[in-house]
């Protein structure tokens, strides 16, 4: 905890909701987009939702070619504070879709196969860390 605590003071403006359905790949590059939740916070909270979704929404390899061209564009990475920043963003969003299932159905859904994840189900949707 006290690492985590530790790069609360490297403060950036962030996209705040970083994964595959807000970024666009194009022969110019990948492209950013849907920036409602933009806000001031750790620089690491993007890079953990990137790390987070790096493996479970991967399509025929896209996310893993523009997943390190979007961590470059951060420059240098600590894996610690990474690996602690996505724990982190692992439990907000499975905390987010517990308590807004009863008003979005689809969130029960994932919240019930984030929780089996939490659980050690081997057969829930997959999470990696980078």
């Amino acid at each position: 905890m006290p690492e985590l605590l530790s790069t609360l003071d490297d403060r950036v403006v962030v996209h705040g909701d970083l994964q595959a359905t807000n970024l666009l790949a194009g022969r110019d590059g990948t492209w950013v987009i849907d920036f409602e939740l933009i806000s001031l916070a750790p620089r690491w909270w993007d890079l953990a939702k990137l790390a987070m979704f790096g493996e479970r929404f991967d399509d025929g390899g896209w996310w893993a070619q523009a997943l390190p061209e979007l961590l470059e564009a951060y420059g240098y990475v600590d894996t610690r504070a990474l690996r602690n920043w996505t724990t982190y963003a692992l439990i907000a969003t499975t905390a987010g879709c517990v308590a807004k299932r009863d008003a979005r159905p689809e969130l029960g859904e994932e919240a019930h196969s984030r929780l089996r994840w939490w659980a050690g189900d081997p057969d829930a949707p997959t999470w990696r860390f980078l």
